[in-house]
């Protein structure tokens, strides 16, 4: 624990420099705190994208596939996720097997990602704003409090999805009880 207060206190000292620098003509404590907003979602987002790359080059050049046989990196293809840090970009691996043509993106299955869609955490927010308010508002206030721009139909799709999830829940229970 103490390793990582002294890092976290030496990356805090170093982006308050930073953007002491970018607000010194400024003694706005909005534009302070925008500042910090902006370049704490742009950190998150790039720390996502090299944690993902890094957990991606532990697969190596080989890895064993269903049929018993070795599939081979093909690629590296991008793919992209929409998180509460807004869109990450990163790059993985595309294997395939000689044998039997199976293709994998092995990164993307273990951590449940599918490129183009959303980050669970992004999703359960979508639906808690989707139910809270009208989605066009609900909109409205994530690219306020995020810094993320969505869309309703994206907010609607993930609150309609929590409710089925929840109804299917309770639907459990119902059952339970009987």
């Amino acid at each position: 624990m103490d390793f990582n207060i002294k890092v976290q206190e030496s990356i805090s000292t170093a982006i308050a420099e930073e953007i002491s620098e970018l607000v010194k003509v400024s003694t706005d404590l909005v534009d302070l705190e925008n500042h910090i907003r902006k370049t704490m979602k742009e950190i998150g987002r790039q720390v996502y994208e090299k944690v993902l790359e890094k957990e991606d080059q532990a697969y190596g050049k080989g890895i064993p596939c269903s049929c018993g046989r070795q599939s081979q990196r093909i690629s590296r293809r991008a793919g992209k996720l929409l998180s509460v840090f807004g869109w990450v970009t990163y790059r993985r691996s595309y294997y395939g097997c000689p044998h039997c043509s199976k293709k994998t993106i092995p990164l993307d299955q273990a951590w449940h990602i599918q490129p183009g869609e959303i980050s669970p955490v992004m999703s359960k927010l979508l639906a808690i704003a989707g139910v809270d308010v009208a989605f066009d508002r609900a909109r409205r206030n994530l690219r306020e409090f995020l810094l993320v721009e969505v869309s309703d139909n994206t907010i609607r799709k993930h609150t309609q999805q929590m409710g089925e999830r929840q109804a299917e829940i309770e639907s459990a229970w119902i059952c339970v009880k009987r």
